[in-house]
């Protein structure tokens, strides 16, 4: 009987140890160590899809080795962390409404320790803080999709201070609708150490030309997603200088940055030469204060017109007028000072274009480039000591007939 018991103790402890820790994954952590990664990762999977029941609105989450590891998911990209954990009572692996765990871990204290306990037997996980208790249905880590692993062909370096002001610059620029694949992502094209970066919506552009901290051996040219741009806005520090990779391979990109791991499809079409639209020099310039031509704009632009939202703009010596008129021939003027003494030029563009430009700019002082006769204005700022180095903003918009 005694060897009995024996063995029935030996094979439950085997069986613990092989099947039930995985099944009841329990760990706790001060909730501001996860707080931040959690809510970008829940972003990408949260919005990811109208299908009620699909998996990638799901946050995977795992915990092995003293390790956490959360990953989120739209099919088209993917973002991942891995966080090292103290407190580790079983190890284990499930999925859980990315909505709903951030909006939990919204309404906690991110200074207090929180406990986070999943049963498989009830596919329950239970979240807790203090005496405040959630439970969340969960789904089998099993039903995951997760991205496969590529071999690099090409890379990219960046200072990550360089590589937020070139995507935040661009970003703007990109197009929401579908019906031409190149106009939905941020362009990259480098050689030596040259880089170009371009977005463009088919109506306004952003070029992006600045130095690479190392020199590429051969042509890099890829075309990466709307959403793989955003989601690398946010992972990289604007006010850091170290050094962060974007490794490209036929079809994906991938970067490792602060914590994060990101993988991403690329947009695989042919992109047209737009070096030949980016003016060498320019007939007329002229300058102008940045934010008395934002304030301006913002208030003319209430009387434009729904459709076309343009602005017509009477650049005379010393002066610029702003002109907005609807279709019921309500009229808003403004007047502000230029530094310019030729001829009058006049021209229209919409409204909307050269404030989110105006908004891009770092610079006080913007300047008005144009080459004769007129079908676009590329802006740009007036650099000073105190403008980024080595990065060369430039903005080219498309005149409106009104």
């Amino acid at each position: 009987m005694d060897k009995r018991l024996t063995v029935w103790l030996l094979i439950r402890v085997f069986w613990f140890l092989i099947f039930d820790r995985w099944r009841n994954m329990k760990f706790s952590i001060i909730l501001s160590e996860i707080s931040r990664k959690l809510q970008e990762i829940s972003g990408i999977a949260s919005g990811s899809s109208t299908k009620k029941d699909d998996i990638c609105q799901n946050i995977y989450i795992k915990v092995k080795d003293n390790q956490l590891t959360l990953k989120g998911t739209d099919y088209s990209i993917e973002l991942s962390c891995v966080v090292p954990l103290v407190d580790v009572v079983t190890d284990g692996e499930l999925t859980v409404s990315a909505a709903k765990l951030s909006g939990i871990c919204s309404q906690m204290q991110g200074s207090l320790q929180t406990q986070f306990d999943y049963d498989e037997t009830t596919e329950m996980l239970t979240i807790s803080q203090a005496d405040l208790v959630f439970s969340l249905r969960t789904r089998s880590a099993e039903e995951f999709t997760h991205f496969a692993e590529v071999q690099p062909e090409q890379s990219l370096t960046f200072k990550q201070s360089q590589l937020k002001h070139i995507l935040d610059k661009c970003i703007f620029c990109v197009s929401n609708e579908e019906f031409r694949d190149y106009l939905k992502g941020v362009r990259f094209e480098a050689e030596n150490q040259q880089l170009f970066v371009f977005a463009s919506d088919g109506h306004r552009m952003s070029i992006i030309d600045s130095a690479l901290p190392q020199p590429v051996t051969e042509k890099v040219a890829a075309l990466i997603t709307r959403k793989c741009a955003v989601e690398l806005s946010k992972i990289v520090d604007d006010k850091s200088e170290t050094l962060v990779q974007l490794n490209f391979s036929k079809d994906e990109v991938t970067c490792d940055c602060n914590g994060y791991h990101m993988i991403s499809k690329l947009i695989t079409c042919t992109y047209p030469n737009v070096h030949s639209v980016v003016p060498d020099h320019s007939e007329i310039t002229i300058e102008m204060s940045k934010a008395e031509l934002k304030s301006k704009l913002a208030s003319t632009s209430y009387f434009a017109s729904k459709r076309l939202n343009g602005v017509y703009m009477s650049f005379n010596a010393g002066k610029l007028t702003l002109t907005c008129e609807n279709a019921e021939h309500d009229k808003a003027t403004a007047d502000l000072a230029i530094d310019y003494n030729g001829q009058p030029i006049e021209a229209s563009f919409n409204a909307s274009y050269i404030k989110d430009i105006l908004g891009a700019i770092d610079e006080e002082r913007v300047r008005f480039n144009f080459n004769m006769p007129i079908t676009n204005t590329m802006i740009t700022p007036v650099v000073t000591e105190n403008s980024v180095k080595d990065i060369n903003d430039k903005f080219i918009v498309s005149k409106i007939l009104m």
